[in-house]
């Protein structure tokens, strides 16, 4: 039987439409357009059930522009959309037809300490009430904050990029997330740690399955961002290895919690 995946976290992106600066630090690797086209390609190679994935923001210097690309796109493979939010707070943009935001607090521009603002728990407070995710992607120093910001919301479904973006695996990272995974609504994609130290990845995949509950667990590839630290073929392979093709970590578990395959409300006049 052919593994389905439903992939929790993918970028895309036409630089002829939209401009990401932080892409100048890229030449050579990535600094190029992709598409929902080469992400097929590349599932294409194996022998799955692809059924598409989680389209998340790409920290584009104009998110407005950002979403009327994205919207227009019209593939089968984006079954969800998680787009930018700039500020988090109470009155913050939240275009029609997502399942969540992000503003992303590992970027230079994003102040130490921000998600302890009343301005953001304000935002997750709101995003509680709609039903909507927060998709968080922190410095690993401040996963800590992030746990005393979300505990004043608990009600706010929240989402882990890349666990916690941990290079290493000491007793401070253990602790925050330990902590956020004992909080009601907190989940975490697998994804975002280089694949070339086997022990590492074993030891990371040993303690972050070991301490959130297997329904918290979604396989994300961070297509194309993941060639900055490893390649799409090396870490799809290692987390298949690793979770044996679990069809909870690389299909349902994000189908449930993106509301994917849900019956469309229609909007009428």
């Amino acid at each position: 039987m052919m593994l389905e995946i439903v992939d929790s976290h993918f970028h895309i992106w036409d630089l002829n439409i939209l401009n990401l600066p932080w892409l100048n630090s890229c030449a050579g690797i990535i600094k190029r357009s992709f598409s929902m086209d080469d992400i097929a390609k590349d599932y294409g190679q194996y022998d799955f059930n692809f059924k598409g994935g989680v389209y998340v923001e790409v920290d584009c210097d104009n998110a407005i522009q950002e979403d009327d690309y994205i919207f227009k796109l019209k593939s089968p493979y984006i079954l969800a959309r998680v787009m930018r939010a700039r500020h988090l707070c109470e009155h913050m943009r939240l275009p029609i037809g997502i399942v969540g935001v992000r503003e992303p607090l590992h970027i230079d521009s994003s102040p130490r300490g921000r998600c302890l603002e009343r301005s953001f728990i304000q935002g997750l407070e709101v995003l509680a009430k709609q039903d909507l995710l927060f998709e968080s992607c922190n410095r690993v120093d401040e996963l800590e904050d992030l746990y005393n910001s979300i505990k004043q919301v608990p009600e706010a479904k929240v989402v882990i990029n890349h666990c916690g973006n941990v290079s290493t695996l000491d007793e401070s990272y253990k602790k925050a997330m330990t902590k956020l995974a004992s909080l009601p609504n907190v989940y975490c994609k697998i994804s975002g740690f280089p694949t070339d130290n086997k022990l590492f990845v074993k030891n990371l995949l040993d303690f972050i399955s070991g301490t959130f509950d297997h329904s918290k667990l979604m396989y994300a590839s961070n297509y194309p961002v993941v060639n900055l630290y490893s390649s799409f073929e090396d870490h799809l392979n290692c987390v298949r290895e690793y979770f044996n093709d679990d069809l909870d970590i690389f299909s349902k578990n994000a189908k449930k919690l993106y509301k994917i395959n849900r019956p469309k409300i229609a909007i009428t006049s």
